[in-house]
């Protein structure tokens, strides 16, 4: 949770993202205006993980356009390879891995063209 104050200053959220990795780019920037969050015990929170999903292919080149994006905002493209070569670990050797590593490879190229 954030004070709305300080949400406004920071600027809220970037609307370059549709979603997945705007509440990093977010979070950088509260970090940069009011230093390290406090951690409130007791306080929880439940995510649906994947609850807009309509496949596991949308969602990950979905998910792939907003690291893509905080890559470009913030200057870490090194954290695209970091999240392909992750990816491709934590993936089962199957067709559908295969699909996941081809949709990074994809990105990663158009990324590279738009440069």
């Amino acid at each position: 949770m954030v004070a709305k104050g300080l949400f406004d200053a920071a600027g809220g959220f970037d609307e370059r993202f549709f979603m997945y990795h705007e509440e990093a780019e977010l979070s950088r920037r509260l970090h940069r205006i009011a230093g390290t969050p406090t951690l409130f015990e007791g306080i929880h929170v439940l995510h649906e993980a994947f609850g807009s999903e309509t496949s596991r292919d949308s969602t990950l080149r979905e998910e792939t356009r907003g690291l893509l994006t905080y890559a470009q905002i913030t200057g870490q493209r090194g954290i695209l390879v970091t999240r392909a070569l992750t990816q491709l670990l934590l993936s089962p050797i199957s067709a559908g891995a295969r699909r996941r590593v081809v949709l990074l490879i994809d990105e990663l190229r158009a990324a590279r063209r738009a440069e």
